[in-house]
């Protein structure tokens, strides 16, 4: 890495006002600072843990696949004045899930549009980046905590049944 001039707090450098459009929650691990380069590029480096939104299908349950999308939408900005570039820059080899197999497809830039005003009005057009996972259930795993204990706990009726007593009374 070049050395530069940094630390410089966040909030006192031009931003591009990138936000994670399917977010839920997020915490920080690194400090809210910039590094200016010797070459005029500034760079901002951030851990986040979050929660994200992201649309199930559970229609071939326990044989399932998931697609799970990171979206990165600049609002406030059209795609002539920020463009969102993924650049690998570290981060895990491998992902896990217990009961999951996950792996990376990868990222896609394309363009959000929204026309909030009707069919009368233009779109409003801002970049965007997904970076996309794909999750497959282990079957074994869905095997061993769900079907077969349920095959056991139903394999005693005596356990689930309803007896019939006697009415009481006068007949």
């Amino acid at each position: 890495m070049a050395s530069g001039k940094g630390p410089i707090p966040l909030n006192e450098v031009w931003q591009r006002n990138v936000q994670i459009y399917n977010l839920r929650g997020v915490g920080t691990r690194f400090p809210q600072v910039v590094t200016i380069l010797n070459d005029g590029m500034v760079q901002y480096t951030q851990r986040y843990y979050a929660t994200l939104a992201s649309p199930l299908d559970f229609k071939n349950l326990p044989f399932d696949v998931q697609t799970l999308p990171i979206s990165l939408v600049s609002f406030g900005f059209s795609p002539k004045e920020v463009e969102l570039v993924f650049e690998m820059a570290g981060g895990a080899k491998k992902f896990s899930i217990s009961d999951w197999h996950v792996e990376p497809i990868g990222p896609k830039v394309s363009e959000s549009r929204a026309n909030l005003f009707g069919g009368s009005s233009e779109d409003i057009v801002r970049p965007k980046l997904d970076y996309t996972f794909k999750a497959s259930r282990f079957i074994h795993f869905y095997w061993w905590k769900v079907l077969a204990p349920l095959m056991v706990i139903l394999s005693f009726p005596g356990l689930y049944s309803v007896s019939t007593l006697p009415r009481s009374g006068r007949r």
